[in-house]
């Protein structure tokens, strides 16, 4: 009986989480937050699944890396150690 709600339990996971996962997938290419939303999805599914664990955690290691970058231009392209100006004007 207990196997039988173990892989119940872990279909409906399956199945709620691919969905979300899914949604997400969708709205890259249509308007909302579709990272988050794949995010989302992905930690309902590592809640059975060891594979998404892993993917979370190499996610988190890759946002700590992308914090500790040094930001070496500001918003416009200016760069923030030379003081140089980044000119967006086309040349004819």
């Amino acid at each position: 009986m207990r196997a039988i709600v173990r892989h119940t339990r872990r279909l409906v996971i399956a199945v709620i989480g691919g969905t979300v996962v899914l949604i997400g997938a969708a709205l890259l290419v249509l308007p909302g937050p579709g990272l988050v939303v794949i995010a989302f999805g992905i930690t309902i599914l590592a809640l059975e699944f060891a594979w998404a664990r892993r993917l979370i955690e190499k996610g988190k290691i890759a946002v700590q890396r992308i914090k500790r970058r040094p930001e070496t231009t500001d918003r416009r392209g200016d760069n923030k150690m030379t003081g140089q100006q980044h000119n967006n004007q086309e040349t004819a």
